[in-house]
């Protein structure tokens, strides 16, 4: 710009005098033309640029969409899952004694049993019999675990079969008790039929019936 403006003063200097009030229209017209192309690539840059930025709005639009939508997938899957194993559960059974004492906890956590070895992660404290419980102990134990919202399905003199039931996947855990008359103790065990980890879920509800059993 600059050297156009000094040829346009020396063209004025030069033929001044031979076009008098001419030359300066010419170069007002002709910096005016110019203004007028840079501006134009002003505006047609920022077209492009805005072009630009709002491909990248929408591939940034895309991808969370995509990722949202992959995320509902997944959740709703994992829904299914749990509601399957839920219903899975509900087709099994209390595995009852073996060989005179509950059955032994598989190797998950979510298993606890006063018959497990005291080093066992799965063992827990027999609950003490006390004359509370009257001549029928397992009768003092129907009722906690229905306050307790269990069913009791099975029971004889000397066994105890209940289930509980999680309230939205409908998970069935087994709690169990034998009576031992020589010690004088309640042996329990209380297990998820599914799943690996309970969050100690089990050995949480077996000191709660410790504590209710222990109160009344």
């Amino acid at each position: 710009m600059r050297f156009i403006q000094t040829k346009l003063k020396f063209y004025r200097f030069k033929w001044c005098s031979i076009f008098p009030g001419h030359f300066d229209n010419a170069g007002n017209i002709f910096l005016g033309q110019l203004k007028l192309q840079r501006l134009g690539h002003l505006i047609s840059l920022t077209a492009k640029l805005e072009k630009i930025q709002q491909s990248v709005y929408d591939r940034r639009g895309f991808y969370v969409k995509r990722a949202l939508l992959s995320l509902i997938v997944l959740i709703t899957l994992v829904i299914i899952v749990f509601f399957g194993l839920g219903l899975y559960s509900e087709t099994g059974a209390p595995p009852g004694l073996a060989n005179g004492q509950l059955a032994p906890c598989p190797n998950k956590p979510n298993c606890v049993s006063s018959e497990s070895s005291p080093s066992d992660d799965h063992s827990i404290a027999a609950l003490p019999i006390t004359p509370g419980m009257g001549e029928e102990p397992l009768l003092k134990v129907k009722e906690v675990i229905e306050l307790l919202g269990g069913d009791v399905n099975f029971s004889n003199d000397q066994y105890m079969a209940s289930t509980f039931t999680s309230d939205f996947f409908g998970f069935v855990d087994d709690v169990e008790f034998r009576i031992d008359q020589g010690s004088g103790l309640l042996h329990v065990r209380s297990a998820s039929r599914v799943g690996y980890s309970d969050l100690d879920a089990n050995r949480k509800r077996v000191e709660q019936i410790r504590a209710l059993l222990s109160t009344n």
